[in-house]
């Protein structure tokens, strides 16, 4: 989902079966997906469905400041034995497909995972591959396990908004598991990562090293692919980072879950924590879910308040009152103020 400056929700999903949105039904595909545009007072503008040549997990999208639809996805070849990372553009007020441009990838699976837009409108997208991943005339290769399809780098790409056409991109990562878990942008133009790595992690010029067996979560404040301002590294192995979201006064919210290192035993759930403009880590905040998943959203809204989704299986303390799941499970919404 995402939403334009004009307060339209735009939503994206998979399109097995035929689907129904105010006055428009969609016929199913099976390799492809919807696009919905919702308005403000959420009736149905516009739904069409985007037939595509191979298979499509869905993982990412975006508005920008024209109000056009940016979606980051994958797409299987034709035995589905390489998935290669797609970005496609599509018109905000007609849903029509604009450009799509495609990275080639050898190897087993490329993502897209995230998607944001630089000061000067570029779209920034990020994600994970193994193997080589081509994009433009740049070739990225991981740094080790050549021959292992189960180690993966981060890469980057910088992308022309009216072409599509890659301008630039880069790689960072080691020799295990190391890609991008979401991307920001701030209005004044800082660029925020964050990242899964494994030590020793290296992003641009900037290096850290941590327990070799385990990986953890750093958030980046970063110049346009050139040199990162500061990292924070969310608090060790067992807090791993899920989403990222933007307040005010230059703050960020990592959202994410803990012990999922631990035991059936030991407690496990979601952990919130705040950031100040300058890296400084701020307060956190545990839900005790028994879901080892944790936090997968987070945003924030204009009054301030921080609001929070992911999975629960165990009864939540909130606020001076306890919240029990539903006994098919689930995913709870909860929303934090002065935070």
């Amino acid at each position: 989902m995402a939403i334009d400056a004009k307060g339209s929700i735009f939503l994206v999903g998979q399109l097995y079966m035929d689907m129904t949105f105010g006055e428009f039904t969609l016929t199913a595909v099976e390799e492809g997906f919807y696009l919905v545009k919702v308005n403000p007072d959420f009736s149905i503008a516009l739904a069409v469905g985007v037939t595509l040549e191979g298979s499509s997990p869905l993982s990412t999208m975006a508005v920008d400041a024209d109000g056009d639809v940016v979606v980051g996805l994958g797409v299987y070849n034709d035995d589905a034995s390489v998935q290669k990372p797609r970005i496609m553009k599509f018109s905000g007020s007609t849903l029509e497909e604009i450009w799509r441009t495609t990275f080639e990838h050898d190897i087993s699976q490329g993502y897209t995972i995230a998607l944001t837009f630089n000061r000067g409108g570029e779209i920034l997208a990020g994600g994970a591959f193994t193997g080589r991943l081509t994009i433009g005339g740049t070739e990225l290769e991981k740094a080790g396990g050549q021959d292992d399809p189960a180690v993966y780098n981060g890469w980057l790409a910088w992308l022309d908004p009216e072409s599509g056409d890659p301008l630039r991109a880069l790689r960072f990562g080691g020799a295990s598991f190391d890609y991008v878990k979401d991307l920001k942008s701030t209005a004044s133009g800082r660029l925020l990562l964050l990242a899964s790595q494994t030590s020793t992690s290296t992003f641009l010029d900037h290096t850290d090293i941590f327990d070799e067996e385990r990986s953890e979560s750093v958030l980046y404040d970063f110049e346009d692919g050139e040199t990162v301002r500061w990292a924070s590294r969310l608090g060790g192995p067992d807090y791993y980072g899920n989403a990222l979201a933007l307040g005010g006064d230059g703050q960020s919210y990592v959202a994410g879950r803990f012990g999922w290192l631990g035991t059936e035993e030991d407690a496990k759930g979601g952990r919130l924590t705040r950031f100040a403009a300058d890296g400084t880590k701020g307060e956190s905040v545990e839900f005790a879910t028994g879901n080892p998943n944790g936090l997968t959203h987070v945003a924030v809204d204009t009054k301030g308040g921080v609001w929070v989704s992911g999975a629960w299986e165990t009864a939540l303390d909130f606020s001076g009152k306890r919240y029990a799941p539903p006994t098919d499970g689930g995913q709870f919404v909860l929303r934090k103020k002065g935070f």
